[in-house]
């Protein structure tokens, strides 16, 4: 058998403070019943905690792809200088 590093997990809250660390077997089952432990471990209750919302593919797709469009445009002029240059 293999060595228990891996996988070590730890539980933290929505600060990100650590409040737990898996102390049994290495398998799913006993991940799932050790992480029960901590769920909503800071939430008083009957309190939900709040989902954020995630970020549209359509608002961030032009944030990657713009970056990409200059480089690929930077590099094509630095091609065509560099063949001018040659040829001259």
């Amino acid at each position: 058998m293999g060595g228990r590093g891996f996988p070590y997990l730890i539980y933290m809250n929505a600060s990100g403070e650590r409040i737990g660390v898996h102390q049994g077997p290495r398998s799913v089952a006993a991940f799932k019943q050790s992480g029960a432990a901590f769920v909503n471990a800071d939430a008083t209750p009957g309190q939900t905690v709040p989902q954020s919302p995630g970020v549209p593919l359509l608002k961030i797709l032009p944030l990657i792809l713009l970056p990409l469009l200059v480089v690929v445009v930077v590099g094509v002029l630095v091609f065509r200088s560099m063949q001018q240059s040659q040829g001259s």
